[in-house]
């Protein structure tokens, strides 16, 4: 079974996130989103809750870029 997941671009992406950086972006995507968010852990890994759906946040570079990717959890 695949689980569903999403990427959040970062503004500074040649510099590796903090965990306050991660936190920060996802609220910019959840407000832009218009979706509920409920933080579980704000340190590494952070999880959270989007719309009542647990997920886990990492770190991968791309293209020479970092990113943000929201696992399903």
């Amino acid at each position: 079974m695949l689980k569903k997941g999403f990427q959040i671009d970062l503004e500074d992406s040649l510099t590796y996130p903090s965990a306050k950086v991660i936190c920060s972006c996802i609220e910019n995507y959840a407000i832009s989103s218009g979706e509920k968010l409920d933080f579980v852990s704000t340190q590494k890994p952070i999880t959270f809750r989007l719309n009542n759906v647990l997920y886990i946040a990492g770190i991968s570079m791309m293209r020479g870029g970092y990113y943000i990717h929201c696992k399903e959890n």
